[in-house]
């Protein structure tokens, strides 16, 4: 696990929040431009159990529906 770079919007959205530090796979790559939707998809699953789904899905450029299609299908 690795603590996410202080310029990742990812984090950002959670420390302007007052929420502790995240931490995530090193696998993951929440840079838009770079990251699988699939990816992103993946990392607001491992989340969800501590930051709401809506704001995730937000943060990082993928609607609510294409999520939960996507956790229903697999």
């Amino acid at each position: 696990m690795v603590i996410l770079k202080t310029g990742d919007a990812f984090q950002q959205f959670f420390t302007s929040r007052g929420l502790a530090p995240i931490t995530r796979p090193a696998s993951f790559n929440v840079n838009q431009n770079k990251s699988t939707v699939a990816e992103r998809y993946a990392l607001i699953k491992l989340m969800s159990d501590k930051h709401s789904i809506k704001g995730m899905c937000a943060t990082l450029g993928v609607s609510r529906r294409g999520y939960y299609q996507w956790k229903n299908a697999g």
